[in-house]
């Protein structure tokens, strides 16, 4: 049995795995590269394995840091564009501001950016944002993201099932690499 999942299983099968930890990690050291030390989070799913570990990476780097996040600043269950719409509204609407949002996908991310602009918050000098996917639009719109290597994803459960057809070798983990994505939004 093969296992792909976006978090890793305990256990003696054969896994193909993401580290969407790592992610947040790139995300996080890249904006305080960047003197960003009030930063929020805006997360899809808190409940599944990557919000579960999105947020407790993103959490214990806000413990080990130098990094200011208030509870106002945290929003769930954000999938969309007109999602990321709103949690600007909401932003914008508060007495103390983040500097930087980490966003958990794309969309969100280009509805913030398109509704900072309408409100007249500049990114990335008043407000930085970033995504999660490199999906096209964050290309198009300037996103600075986070690449997940779906398509190797694929390659390399197709090679992991090949060599245990093949020769019955057992490879107990596979791990693929995550990178920043650098744009004009940070």
């Amino acid at each position: 049995m093969v296992l792909v999942s976006c978090e890793w299983s305990e256990g003696s099968h054969t896994q193909v795995y993401i580290d969407h930890s790592n992610g947040i990690e790139l995300i996080m050291d890249h904006l305080i590269e960047r003197s960003y030390k009030k930063i929020a989070l805006c997360l899809g799913n808190p409940d599944s394995g990557v919000g579960k570990i999105r947020k407790n990476a993103f959490y214990e780097f806000v413990d080990k840091s130098k990094i200011i996040h208030l509870k106002e600043w945290y929003f769930e269950k954000k999938y969309s564009f007109e999602d990321g719409r709103a949690v600007m509204n909401d932003l914008y609407g508060l007495s103390a501001l983040p500097r930087a949002i980490v966003v958990g996908n794309d969309y969100v991310a280009a509805g913030i950016i398109h509704q900072a602009k309408l409100l007249n918050v500049k990114v990335p000098e008043d407000l930085a944002v970033t995504g999660f996917d490199n999906q096209s639009i964050s290309e198009a719109m300037g996103i600075t993201t986070i690449d997940q290597p779906i398509h190797q994803l694929g390659i390399e459960v197709i090679k992991t099932i090949d060599s245990l057809i093949n020769s019955q070798h057992k490879i107990v983990g596979n791990t693929l690499p995550l990178q920043l994505i650098s744009r004009q939004s940070t």
